[in-house]
Parts: C-alpha cells; sequence; structure tokens
C-alpha cells in the first residue's frame, strides 16, 4: 500500500529539486500540528497552574500569554502558507502536463498528487506527533503505537480491495454513477471507525493514567489533544487511501487513452469527411464575403459558442448585439439558424432532465444551419431521453471529453474518448483510431476497416437513423401522386433539371421540428429521389419508396456506392437495391420504375436499440468521474 504510494510520488516528481521542494513542505506540514501541541501546552499550563505557582506573578502571566498568541499565529498561519505552497509547487512540477497526458489524464494526475502528499504529509505527522506521545509518557506512546499498527493493516487489506473493485468497474459493461463512490466511502468509514475505537482506548489509557498519578493534568490535557490530531490523522488516511486507488487507476486508464490518440495517425480522417467537407472539427464561423469588424466576428463566434453550451440568456445577448449591428450577411444569417439549432438540443425537456446533466456528442453539423439527414442523430438521443444534447467539437480539442459518435460516415473522426455507434467509413482506405470503444457499426465493410487498423472484431451493425420511425411514428396514408427530389449538400450547385411530376424538397433543417417536418413532408410523396445516403437511411426506417443518384463525373460516386453497400449489408436490406448513376438531367429516365419500398425489419430495430443503450451506460462513466471529482474538491482533511 504504502509503496505504492511512494511509487507514485517518485514517478510524479522524478526531477530532485521539485522532488525536494515538496519533502521540504511535508516535514513543515508534519511539524506544524506538533507545535500547536507544544504552544497549547502553554496554554494548558496557565489554566492549571494560573491560580497556584503564578499566582501574583503578572510579568510571568503576561509573557507566557504572549508567547501563547505569538506561538499560536505563527503555526496556524504556516498551516495555511503550506496549502498555497503545496499547488504552487504542483503547478511548476506539472506545467506541460497537460500536453503529454491530455486534460483527462491531467485532472486525475492532480488529484493523485493530492493524495500522495497528503498521505506522506499524514504519514509524517503521525510520526512526529507520536514520538511526542512517547515522550510525554512512554506507556500511552507505546500502546498507541500497537494500536495505529492493528488499524493500518485493516487499511491495507481494505486498499487492496478498493484497488480490485475500482479496476472491475472500469473494466464492467455497465457503469453506474453510485456503486463506484459507495464502495468507496464504506471502506473508508469502515476503516476511520477502527481508528476512532483505537483512539477512544488510548484516551482511556490517559485518564487512568492520570487518576493513577501517572501523569500531571495538565501534561494529560496536551496529550489527550495530540491523541485527537494523532488518530484523526490515521483515519484520514482511509478516505485518501481509497480515492488514491481510484485516481492512480483513473490516471493510468486516461493516459493510455491519450497515447493511443497521439500515437494515430491525425490526418487519418482529413479526406473522409462527410458531404465533401474535409475539416471534421468544431464548427467553422462563417466568414463574410467583405471585411467584417472584429466585434462582429467575435458576437458570431459568441453566440454559437454559448448554443452549444445551452446559455440561452448568453446566446440571445449575443444574437441581439448581432441583429443590431447591422445587415447580416447570408453566411451570418445562416451560422445564426445552426446556433438557434444547437441551443434547442442543448436544452433539456424538463427538471429532471436538466439534473440527469447533458449528453456529450459528435455530428456532422455543417454547411449551416444543417442537413435533417445529419441533424436526425442528436434528434432521436434528444427526444428519447429529453436531456440536453451537447456538441463536442473534436479537431482543435486536446483531449474531448467522453462522447457518443452514432450514425453516417463519422468513424474516421472518433478519439479515444468517444463510444461508437453505428457509424461507418465513406472509403475502405480510411483510418479509424482503434482506441475508441466500439458498440456497434454501421455495417461489415466497416467493421473490416476498424479490425485491419487494429480495433475489436464488431458484429452489430445498423445506423441508428433507422430508429426514426419508432421515435416519430407517422403511418403511410394517401398521397399526393408525385415524387419529391432531395439533394445532398454537396450538390448544392448543380443544376438539375427535374421532371413535371417531381418537387424538389431543401434538405436543410436542423431543428426538432424541421426534422419531423421534412419527414412528415416525404412521407406524403409517392416516392424520394435523392443524392443523400441518408435521407435514403431514413426513407427505409418508414419504408417510403425511394430511389439513390449520384452523378456519373462526381468524385463522391465511389464514396457513395461504398457507404450505400454498407448501409444495405449491416441494416439486413433484401431489396435489389443500387446506385443510379445519372447527369444533371433527370427528365429522361423512369423514376416511378426505379422507386423500390423497404422497410427495415423490427429485429434489425431491436438491435440497434440495444447498441444505442449500450453506449449510454458506457457514457454513464463519465458521469461517475464527473460526479466523484466533484466530491473531492476538499483536497485534504483539515
Amino acid at each position: 500500500m504504502f509503496g505504492d504510494v511512494f511509487a507514485a510520488f517518485t514517478h510524479q516528481f522524478p526531477h530532485w529539486r521539485s522532488r525536494s521542494q515538496l519533502i521540504a513542505l511535508m516535514v513543515l506540514m508534519a511539524l506544524v500540528p506538533v507545535g500547536e501541541l507544544l504552544v497549547f501546552q502553554i496554554f494548558s499550563s496557565l489554566l492549571v497552574e494560573g491560580t497556584g505557582e503564578l499566582a501574583g506573578q503578572t510579568a510571568v502571566v503576561v509573557g507566557l500569554l504572549a508567547l501563547f498568541f505569538a506561538g499560536f499565529a505563527v503555526t496556524r498561519g504556516l498551516h495555511h502558507v503550506t496549502k498555497f505552497w503545496r499547488v504552487r509547487l504542483f503547478r511548476g512540477a506539472f506545467a506541460d502536463l497537460q500536453e503529454r497526458t491530455g486534460v483527462g489524464a491531467a485532472s486525475w494526475q492532480w488529484a493523485q498528487a493530492f493524495g500522495v502528499s497528503t498521505v506522506i504529509a499524514d504519514l509524517v505527522q503521525i510520526v512526529a506527533v507520536l514520538a511526542l506521545l512517547v515522550f510525554l509518557d512512554l506507556v500511552v506512546g507505546a500502546v498507541s503505537a500497537i494500536l495505529t499498527l492493528l488499524v493500518l493493516l485493516q487499511v491495507s487489506v481494505l486498499y487492496r480491495r478498493q484497488i480490485r473493485v475500482q479496476r472491475d468497474l472500469m473494466e464492467s459493461t455497465e457503469k453506474s454513477v453510485e456503486a463506484p463512490i459507495r464502495e468507496r466511502v464504506f471502506s473508508a468509514e469502515f476503516a476511520a471507525s477502527a481508528a476512532s475505537a483505537a483512539s477512544g482506548v488510548a484516551l482511556a489509557l490517559v485518564a487512568w493514567r492520570t487518576f493513577s498519578g501517572g501523569l500531571a493534568i495538565a501534561t494529560a490535557i496536551v496529550m489527550a489533544m495530540a491523541l485527537r490530531i494523532y488518530f484523526g490523522r490515521v483515519s484520514g488516511l482511509a478516505p485518501t487511501l481509497m480515492r488514491f486507488a481510484r485516481d492512480s487507476l483513473r490516471f493510468e486508464r486516461d493516459r493510455e487513452r491519450h497515447a493511443a490518440r497521439s500515437n494515430a495517425d491525425s490526418a487519418a480522417g482529413a479526406t473522409d469527411a462527410v458531404g465533401g467537407d474535409t475539416d471534421g472539427g468544431a464548427v467553422d464561423v462563417p466568414k463574410p464575403s467583405e471585411k467584417e469588424s472584429a466585434r462582429r466576428s467575435a458576437l458570431v463566434d459568441r453566440l454559437l459558442i454559448e448554443a452549444q453550451r445551452g446559455q440561452s440568456a448568453a446566446y440571445h445577448n449575443a444574437a441581439v448585439r448581432l441583429l443590431s449591428s447591422g445587415e447580416l450577411t447570408e453566411r451570418e444569417r445562416n451560422a445564426m439558424g445552426g446556433a438557434d439549432a444547437f441551443l434547442s438540443y442543448s436544452t433539456p425537456w424538463s427538471a429532471s432532465a436538466r439534473d440527469a446533466g447533458p449528453i456529450p456528442m459528435f455530428w456532422w453539423p455543417k454547411p449551416m444551419p444543417g442537413s435533417f439527414d445529419e441533424w436526425l442523430n442528436p434528434y432521436l438521443i434528444h427526444a428519447t431521453t429529453r436531456r440536453a444534447v451537447q456538441f463536442v467539437p473534436l479537431a482543435g480539442s486536446a483531449d474531448p471529453p467522453p462522447h457518443l459518435v452514432l450514425g453516417g460516415s463519422l468513424a474516421a473522426f472518433a478519439r479515444p474518448t468517444s463510444i461508437v455507434a453505428g457509424t461507418g467509413v465513406s472509403k475502405l482506405e480510411a483510418r479509424v483510431d482503434p482506441g475508441a470503444y466500439f458498440v456497434s457499426l454501421r455495417g461489415p465493410l466497416t467493421a473490416r476497416v476498424v479490425a485491419r487498423g487494429g480495433g475489436p472484431a464488431v458484429d452489430s451493425f445498423g445506423d441508428p437513423r433507422l430508429l426514426a420511425g419508432r421515435v416519430h411514428r407517422i403511418g403511410l396514408g394517401a398521397t399526393n401522386g408525385r415524387l419529391v427530389f432531395v439533394r445532398n449538400h454537396s450538390d448544392a450547385g448543380i443544376p438539375f433539371q427535374l421532371p413535371e411530376d417531381v418537387d424538389e424538397f431543401p434538405i436543410a433543417g436542423a431543428k426538432p421540428d424541421q426534422i419531423v417536418a421534412a419527414i412528415n413532408t416525404l412521407s406524403g410523396y409517392d416516392g424520394v429521389i435523392t443524392s443523400s445516403v441518408g435521407v435514403t437511411v431514413i426513407c427505409h426506417s418508414y419504408g417510403i419508396p425511394c430511389a439513390l443518384i449520384t452523378l456519373e463525373a462526381s468524385p463522391r460516386a465511389k464514396r457513395v456506392d461504398m457507404e450505400f453497400r454498407d448501409h444495405l449489408l449491416g441494416a439486413g436490406m433484401e431489396g435489389d437495391w443500387q446506385v443510379h448513376r445519372v447527369t444533371p438531367d433527370l427528365r429522361s429516365v423512369g423514376w416511378r420504375q426505379r422507386m423500390i419500398a423497404e422497410q427495415v425489419s423490427s429485429e434489425k430495430l431491436d438491435e440497434i436499440d440495444s447498441a444505442i443503450a449500450e453506449a449510454m451506460r458506457r457514457h454513464a462513466e463519465s458521469a461517475a468521474d464527473d460526479v466523484e471529482l466533484a466530491l473531492d474538491d476538499r483536497d485534504e482533511e483539515e
């Protein structure tokens, strides 16, 4: 147990300078309570002997009182100085920690460092106070040493058990916020109760020694205070060591995740972007065609950030200031539309949903204001859990928090902190980070890519967007006798020519009401012609007749073929599906003969539903970490 503590101390402070400074600090922390006891020895002597031997000696009494107050001020001042000094030492020792280990590991290493320094300082204090007890009375000191040894043996057993429990909880497929806290608190309190019992025995011995004439009253008072401090430190070792067990395992876990991410090719997903984009990161603030002031750019940036965070008041404040600064450009209007959508998902439906906390998630939000086939992913989670869904930008983030990655072709953007369910790749040459946690994938072609890159073998398939029919339930009834064309946003500039019986419906739409309206609109037509695989997935969820197209000369053609085959295989579709290669002139094709209506099976939907539930359970681990860190804001016992 103590070997682990000292090994962690050596690892965290490898340089002699920082190590020697911390040793000096811990020695000083240990001497402070001893100094306080010696100061209170003066105070107790004044109380006990003041009316006897010191009667009439005003100058002596005043001098002793002055010495007491001076000693009290010095010892309490040193107590607070050591706290500030420790944080300063850690800041210097861990200056580049976040860059080396990632944000998650850095948080746990700070927690581990506080635990290590607290344990060592408590041990030094225990030794120092025990030496004082032996000096004041050999019998009480010897008995206290024996009682301490018995308590520490018990703490050691509980510490090893805590290591096993925390490791099992980390490796379990079912995470609980309550379980790790319950186990840790139980172990700590069980050992602390043993220390309290030992303290009672030692205090009883002091009382017996005093009444039998072995101790002076003033000395007995000081020894009682010393025993309270002494066994308080022994008792404090238990919760600190239990937290140290947790912090050590979590630090190693997050450091390994960061190492896996750092070793992966940073450009793995650069050319695997969705919809023709090449940046898988944070939402870009639209840049106006004309040069805008720094203030307007900052306002656009601010309203996007506040919307993603769910800060409604701050978002509306930035929006009002932007609107009052002059006429908006088209890109600024699109950015506001996207920000409005972010805000709608980052806002929980109820107080209980707010208490449950947001669900971090990555999806493809571009181009602003967003397309309903891509924003269907956060809609499904928001609608089924009623909780806030918070966008997590992956590019430019050193170590993003644990988050969901669902549907579409987003696997190449996964990180070690990603929890992947039902997403895929857009080409067989893609690179996927093997450090992510894979619950399911879109189809077997993506599974082959993941396994080839060193990831696990995954045999659960299906795009979560196929669940749309279960979340927003509609019945397919009478239609309007026409077909509808929905182009992918990457085809925005293509001059398609449509037959007379074909309308065009825009793919733009990101807010929940816009997504519902889009689905309702599609279901009212005889069939859907689309260049978006995502829109085809929606049609398969409801059984809406559809046909997928791609331009013959488009660089997207090969990618669309691969994505569609992967989806068909993963969803278990059995129709004679194909990607129709076309020119921009769609008038010469008999589209009604090319419509196929097929709905995904209930068994497949159950499989996808189970995968989403498993992804949510895995994400609960991050919630448990956050709760435990919040409970540990007090870094050491007073």
